[in-house]
């Protein structure tokens, strides 16, 4: 007796020998009910790549510029840093108006990525952890434009050290924040672009 037997008792069907519908139906059930339930799985698997690429795709210039910016103001203006480049600034911060102009102009530069949003009602099928880096890259990078926005500001007014004490934090954070993101982004892109794309 195999496993067969419930399925048709024989080999050849004849007039003796009859398939057992009832059982092909019980096994027609079984598959229907897998399909309905993991098929909507498979297929958001299958889209959620194709998606996420194209997520990466809408914000990966903005935020690969927005993460040579942000290193490039660090080297610039190297606020907090407690050494000789870091206290130079600082007191070129407090005294010179050019000084604090040319860090208005080269802040601003960061403006295009902040001014971004992660609107996931427009995005659905995308990974939560890649939107979530991206959107976390955004927001510090906002806090690192009010800091130079602020450090003018109070440079201005002769009275920063406030802003020092919390530059290099704010720096540091929007620059890992921008890195991770990047990374994320680069490896999203890879079902569209593959190896040929730019950036981190």
């Amino acid at each position: 007796m195999s496993m067969l037997d419930g399925v048709s008792q024989c080999w050849w069907l004849s007039e003796t020998c009859v398939v057992n519908w009832d059982a092909w139906a019980a096994i027609g059930t079984v598959a229907a009910v897998f399909t309905a339930v993991f098929a909507p799985s498979f297929q958001r698997m299958l889209v959620r790549k194709r998606a996420n690429a194209l997520f990466a795709l809408a914000y990966r210039t903005d935020l690969f510029t927005a993460y040579t910016n942000a290193q490039a103001l660090r080297r610039m203006y190297p606020f907090g840093m407690g050494n000789g480049a870091a206290y130079a600034a600082e007191g070129m911060l407090l005294a010179d108006e050019a000084f604090r102009a040319a860090l208005t102009a080269d802040a601003s530069a960061l403006e295009v990525f902040i001014s971004r949003d992660v609107d996931l009602t427009r995005w659905q099928g995308v990974d939560i952890s890649l939107a979530a880096k991206v959107a976390l890259a955004i927001e510090t990078t906002r806090h690192l434009h009010k800091l130079y926005v602020n450090l003018v500001v109070s440079g201005r007014d002769g009275d920063a050290g406030n802003y020092f004490y919390v530059a290099k934090h704010v720096s540091e954070l929007a620059d890992k924040h921008l890195s991770d993101a990047n990374s994320a982004v680069s490896r999203a892109v890879k079902p569209i672009l593959g190896d040929a794309q730019l950036g981190p």
